[in-house]
């Protein structure tokens, strides 16, 4: 049961970490007249703006079921029913309204992207900022994240910071 937990826990971090490093504002290219999702810009801006306004199935909508994050080197599997929880939990503990994705650099080859970016927030009285790279592929004329890349920002955003007490 402790492992559950602890597991549990490095999700919720880990999704945290995520989503900071999504929050950082637009990455530049244009928006499709028709369907938002048509291009890996249009993909990203859809999720900022998920994330903006603490839409969870607006936001998964942008990712595979299952999709990947790593965080320093660490590979994790992550299931919608899952980040579902997660996010909920992250939502209701902070404000994402200020989360946007910068200096986007978009490589696209074929059906798969790869996108690098900055995740900017305001939090905590100062704005803190992230490197995030998303992997993308394309399912008929949608861009879906399949992984999500990252570094651990310094930064404990996520409520098992707060649960750690809780879990001994």
């Amino acid at each position: 049961m402790l492992n559950k937990r602890k597991s549990g826990h490095r999700v919720v971090g880990i999704v945290l970490i995520l989503l900071m490093m999504v929050a950082v504002t637009g990455c530049g290219g244009s928006r499709p007249s028709s369907d938002p999702r048509s291009t890996p810009n249009g993909t990203l801006n859809e999720l900022q703006r998920a994330i903006r306004q603490s839409d969870i199935t607006a936001m998964l909508g942008c990712y595979t079921d299952p999709y990947y994050v790593t965080i320093d080197y660490e590979t994790t599997e992550i299931t919608h029913d899952i980040a579902r929880i997660a996010y909920a939990i992250i939502f209701a503990a902070y404000d994402y309204s200020t989360w946007s994705l910068v200096d986007r650099s978009i490589s696209i080859s074929g059906s798969e992207a790869f996108a690098s970016c900055t995740q900017r927030m305001y939090f905590e009285g100062e704005w803190v900022s992230a490197s995030a790279m998303y992997r993308m592929c394309r399912v008929g004329s949608k861009w879906y994240i399949y992984e999500e890349i990252g570094t651990d920002p310094g930064y404990d955003f996520s409520p098992s910071g707060r649960m750690k007490g809780l879990a001994t």
